[in-house]
């Protein structure tokens, strides 16, 4: 087959992935097998010694061969995948403020965060980077003029 433009190809392929990832989440029930969510659904594979291949990747695969590595895997959601793979940040650690958490605990953290970064220095390095940024722009648009 061929393709008008590279879009048109990625775009066809995009909905394909869509089309069979959705069918394979109907499959495996719809919903996180913890937690009962319906948003942001994953495919988890029980036994990761088992895994063949991602059921949800291979697009010319027949619906017989790509049910028989579902039934190796549940679906979760983002958060409950993330911990089964022990990836989760808890509150008042590093990276939960960044993902949205304003907790106190996650606030807290990133005010002591913020007061170290500028006890060490972190504010003169932040103006280094900001000025070395507006340098490479100028460079870019052809702004810059070398002093001699």
């Amino acid at each position: 087959m061929t393709w008008a433009t590279k879009e048109s190809k990625t775009r066809c392929f995009n909905r394909r992935y869509i089309r069979e990832r959705d069918r394979c989440v109907a499959y495996l029930g719809g919903k996180c097998s913890k937690c009962g969510s319906v948003e942001k659904l994953e495919i988890h594979h029980k036994d990761k010694s088992q895994k063949s291949f991602n059921p949800t990747s291979k697009s010319d695969m027949s619906w017989k061969r790509r049910v028989e590595e579902l039934n190796k895997c549940e679906i979760l959601c983002m958060w409950c995948h993330k911990a089964a793979h022990g990836r989760v940040a808890r509150h008042g650690a590093e990276g939960m403020y960044a993902l949205g958490c304003k907790c106190e605990l996650c606030l807290e953290h990133r005010r002591v965060k913020s007061r170290q970064f500028r006890a060490n220095g972190g504010d003169e390095l932040r103006k280094k980077a900001a000025a070395y940024m507006r340098e490479r722009r100028a460079r870019k648009n052809g702004l810059f003029t070398c002093p001699s």
